[in-house]
């Protein structure tokens, strides 16, 4: 989305050169989170940060906790590049880099290694 120039308007009838407004629209990411024995990991936090490569204005990271079917979701993400990071008691941690698209709904399924 794309607004039109408008003027921005200083103080009592004086503008200054027009002001441009770029809206993007925002990426959700969902997956579900499984254990080495491919049964669905409660309780792990997943955790999006934008990637230290992606050149954007950071904005903090964003988190969800993965529910008794290991489901999560991550909604209102900006495009970008991020590093998708997973924790669970038990579990090696588990870190992908991913690309966000704007209004793209995209699917991350992953399965975490057991600590051995």
């Amino acid at each position: 989305l794309t607004a039109l120039p408008t003027p921005l308007i200083m103080a009592e009838g004086r503008s200054s050169k027009a002001l441009v407004l770029r809206l993007q629209a925002c990426g959700r990411i969902e997956g579900t989170v499984l254990a080495g024995t491919h049964e669905p990991v409660s309780g792990a936090l997943v955790t999006l940060r934008p990637s230290d490569d992606d050149g954007r204005r950071p904005f903090p990271p964003v988190t969800a906790r993965t529910n008794g079917r290991g489901a999560y979701v991550l909604s209102e993400v900006p495009p970008g590049r991020y590093r998708l990071e997973v924790l669970s008691p038990g579990a090696r941690p588990y870190e992908e880099l991913l690309d966000v698209e704007g209004g793209e709904a995209r699917r991350c399924d992953l399965a975490l290694t057991d600590v051995s």
